[in-house]
């Protein structure tokens, strides 16, 4: 059996982790523990904004954890992908030339071709969620796709729901009015989105521009500004999964200031998910000393982990939670759903 574990976060947040067993790791002269740790993410192309996000929020947590512990020395190295083949290349260089032994891969995109290449070498890669009787699914054709249609499908079933629609998109397109109009003949009561960044925006405008107005839901990845400025008033009433505000931060009351003074901006999902990861990744590789097997089982230990994301917990089977709430578009802003 493959040493594998899945991290699923929330209702809708999917985060995969592989674990294999190898020992790496290594200190200076000095007794500086030297950590490498790789990410393969969307640096160019539609989902450049996310990979930004990504890169920012690990070099914060970079920052904080070598301002910590002097002792730790921490060197990340990022490679472009996010598409199967593109995600294939990167990992290869990561681990061949760079030897990596952590690897992040936060768009959740490229994470099933990953496994043969990181399983047999060691390398512990992270993948960085109305009551209604009809529900149609429109989702982009990755395996975090499958697996958000999949699991909420049947636990939609399971609840008495019937799936009138089932539209499967490829990554690159960006008008989905084909796939919009066969989900409306389906009457559906409910709509389950899972695109990103513009794509999403445009699903919401032509959804809407098509006369269908039943409720749109998607996942803790789209409280994105670029998804409500494409989609523009159409977004209203858009609906996501996200993390409770009233623990979000707690873990470290200052990264939200630290990250804004940065780089201008507020910390999004992605990067308050890769703060975390990092923090999370780093305490367990400098615990065992680069042993990969080790890692796991203290990965497994984590219990009301208070990040920056939520607070974690992950339980024997590798299936971590969060508290979760819902947020909702009004007057062009996600604010807590109810409020």
């Amino acid at each position: 059996m493959k040493k594998t574990l899945w991290i699923i976060i929330a209702l809708f947040v999917v985060v995969f982790v592989w674990l294999s067993a190898e020992r790496e790791g290594g200190s200076s002269a000095t007794g500086t523990m030297q950590i490498k740790i790789g990410a393969a993410i969307p640096l160019t192309g539609n989902y450049a904004s996310i990979g930004e996000n990504i890169k920012r929020g690990l070099d914060t947590a970079k920052r904080d954890i070598e301002a910590k512990d002097r002792s730790l020395s921490i060197e990340l190295l990022y490679e472009d992908g996010c598409q199967p083949k593109d995600v294939t290349s990167a990992l290869q260089k990561l681990i061949a030339v760079n030897n990596v032994k952590v690897i992040n891969q936060f768009c959740a995109i490229g994470l099933v071709p990953s496994l043969e290449i990181t399983e047999p070498k060691g390398v512990i890669s992270v993948g960085i969620a109305a009551k209604a009787k009809k529900a149609a699914f429109i989702y982009y054709n990755t395996q975090f796709g499958k697996d958000y249609r999949k699991y909420i499908g049947e636990r939609f079933t399971e609840l008495g729901g019937q799936i009138v629609g089932d539209e499967m998109t490829p990554l690159d397109v960006l008008d989905f009015r084909t796939n919009l109009t066969k989900i409306k003949e389906g009457k559906p009561d409910v709509i389950f989105v899972t695109q990103l960044t513009g794509a999403l925006g445009t699903v919401i405008k032509q959804t809407r521009d098509l006369g269908i107005q039943v409720p749109l839901i998607g996942n803790y990845q789209n409280e994105d500004p670029v998804v409500l400025s494409v989609a523009g008033a159409a977004a209203e009433g858009f609906i996501i999964s996200s993390a409770d505000p009233s623990i979000l931060g707690k873990g470290d009351p200052n990264f939200k200031q630290e990250f804004e003074e940065q780089y201008n901006v507020q910390p999004d999902v992605f990067a308050s998910n890769a703060y975390d990861a990092l923090q999370l990744e780093v305490a367990a590789y400098a615990s065992c000393k680069g042993d990969t097997a080790c890692m796991k089982t203290e990965l497994h230990k984590v219990s009301d982990y208070r990040g920056v994301s939520g607070t974690i917990t992950i339980d024997e089977n590798g299936i971590a939670s969060k508290p979760t709430i819902f947020k909702i578009v009004k007057d062009g802003k996600f604010v807590q759903y109810g409020n």
